[in-house]
């Protein structure tokens, strides 16, 4: 058996295009970035919201925050001697192969 050549062909990019396609989606971007900002500073700054400048929504985002009730936490202090078990305690059972030893680590 003869064996053919195998050709590939691979997309050549002209990288005029390539740059201007960039070019082009980063100023779109920026154009709908500045768009929201502007939108959010009209947003912020429409007569008509309550006295401290804030929006209808924030307020009554505060207001339902206030309502939930407060979660309370604590530390809990346990005695050493509480923390060991009472019976035996069993392990991995690849633990006790010696190759497998060195996988496991120990404190202390």
């Amino acid at each position: 058996g003869k064996l053919e050549p195998v050709s590939v062909s691979v997309p050549v990019f002209d990288p005029v295009v390539v740059l201007d396609t960039i070019k082009r989606s980063v100023q779109t971007l920026s154009s709908k970035c500045l768009e929201l900002y502007r939108g959010a500073v009209a947003a912020m700054q429409r007569p008509g919201e309550t006295e401290s400048g804030r929006s209808s929504l924030v307020s009554e985002q505060s207001s339902v925050e206030a309502t939930k009730p407060k979660k309370e936490t604590a530390v809990l202090f346990v005695s050493p001697s509480s923390l060991v078990a009472p019976g035996p305690v069993q392990g991995d059972p690849g633990m006790s192969s010696e190759e497998d030893r060195d996988l496991y680590t120990t404190r202390g």
